[in-house]
């Protein structure tokens, strides 16, 4: 059992490095596209948007608190 392990420590080290490199990736991405976005809009505008992103990610954050307290629940 500890040989099984052992021989997966090295991939999943270099997935794990892999995995990061994607999300910071991706992190590159939103703040650009973000940057990009705003350049366009008015104040007014930027203001709205950057309100209404907020709201979704405040809203998808209590869904998924909720979705994990009832899983532990159940």
């Amino acid at each position: 059992m500890d040989g099984e392990i052992s021989s997966l420590d090295l991939p999943m080290e270099t997935l794990k490095t892999a995995m990061l490199g994607v999300f910071e990736s991706a992190d590159g991405l939103r703040g650009s596209t973000v940057r990009k976005v705003v350049e366009v809009l008015s104040p007014e505008q930027t203001v709205k948007v950057l309100a209404a992103v907020a709201q979704f990610q405040l809203g998808i954050r209590r869904w998924g608190l909720k979705r994990d307290s009832q899983r532990q629940q159940s």
